[in-house]
């Protein structure tokens, strides 16, 4: 009887039990037999891995599922905190060597750790409300960064001109073996124009206005006027009666500010009225007859106005109209008020 595994001689003699002392003992020839090693069933013996790991800061590990419990193992680089790639190893034993073969050596693991990525979920751009060209700085930057990651450096996050910009930031991280490289979405950021406040800006002039001719230049301008912006206007100052469209239009920074259109003005210069108060006719009486001529003419003309008659000159007796001829500018002054048409006579000598 044995129950190791081992080689065995098995002997066996054979002994009368009724007459021993008539029968001789029988020694059998000795017989050979074995009992061999087990095999141990390593058919359900697999590496607990599938997919790699990702970092975190705790220990990963990998090992052999299914061992049965005849065996030891010993490992070598199944265990890693951090990121990488790594082959496991198993050194499979039997506890009974005597009794049990030595598997078959266990085929190693590649297993690996992945760089972790930041959660870069609360990163966002913090800027201004009201982004509005006012001659200062304005920028924007990043808040919400988790630890370990940092802003080394910004480009196109700060602007004084009004437009368009692009907001881009290069991110510091500290633990570089173990994360992937982080990074931020670009910004397109604008800083608006500013809207010029023209709340009090009119022309000087209105209904109650009244410009009448008079040789000097009439002008309308606007006032009210914020005192970063200027004028360039068109038929705003004129010299001749007559009914004008002025237009204003604003100088200022248009890169950073912006502006209504100034409505356009219409304006009037009023003809003038020739003062003719001083005017008359030099005949008062009929002329005696003389043999000379004798005339007549308006007295009191304004010297713009040019007369020019008809009938207003006779030497013989009689009676006449004269007719007075005026030439003055219509453009700019009323047709003169005044009787240009008269009667005059010769009267014959007086008898002595």
């Amino acid at each position: 009887i044995a129950r190791d595994a081992g080689i065995y001689y098995a002997k066996a003699k054979l002994v009368s039990l009724e007459d021993n002392n008539n029968y001789n003992e029988l020694e059998l020839p000795s017989f050979r037999w074995e009992i061999t090693k087990a095999r141990v069933d390593m058919s359900g013996v697999r590496w607990n891995y599938g997919s790699s790991f990702v970092y975190d800061g705790i220990e990963k590990s990998v090992e052999l599922l299914g061992l049965p419990d005849t065996v030891t193992v010993k490992y070598t680089d199944n265990t890693g905190l951090d990121a990488g790639e790594h082959e496991a190893m198993a050194q499979i034993d039997v506890k009974d060597p005597e009794n049990y073969e030595t598997p078959r050596p266990v085929s190693g693991c590649w297993w690996q750790i992945d760089r972790a990525k930041y959660d870069m979920s609360d990163v966002h751009w913090v800027y201004e409300d009201d982004m509005v060209y006012n001659g200062k700085e304005k920028r924007v930057r990043l808040e919400g960064l988790p630890d370990g990651v940092k802003v080394e450096a910004y480009r196109g996050n700060k602007g004084i001109e009004a437009g368009l910009y692009t907001a881009e930031a290069i991110v510091r991280y500290s633990n570089k073996d173990n994360y992937e490289e982080p990074s931020v979405p670009a910004l397109k950021w604008r800083i608006r124009k500013k809207k010029i406040d023209l709340s009090d800006v009119r022309w000087d002039y209105d209904g109650s206005t009244k410009f009448v001719f008079d040789e000097k230049p009439k002008e309308v301008r606007l006032t009210g006027l914020p005192k970063d912006v200027e004028v360039a206007y068109i038929d705003n100052c004129k010299v001749n009666a007559g009914t004008y469209t002025a237009r204003a239009r604003l100088i200022f920074d248009t890169r950073n500010c912006e502006a209504d259109e100034i409505p356009e003005l219409i304006w009037k210069i009023d003809k003038a009225v020739y003062d003719l108060g001083d005017v008359f006719w030099t005949y008062d009486r009929p002329f005696r007859y003389d043999g000379t001529e004798k005339s007549i003419t308006l007295a009191g003309v304004p010297s713009s106005i040019s007369v020019r008659y008809r009938d207003n000159k006779a030497s013989a007796i009689g009676t006449y109209t004269a007719k007075a001829y005026l030439t003055y500018d219509n453009d700019n002054y009323e047709a003169p008020e005044v009787d240009t048409t008269i009667d005059w006579a010769i009267i014959g000598k007086e008898v002595e």
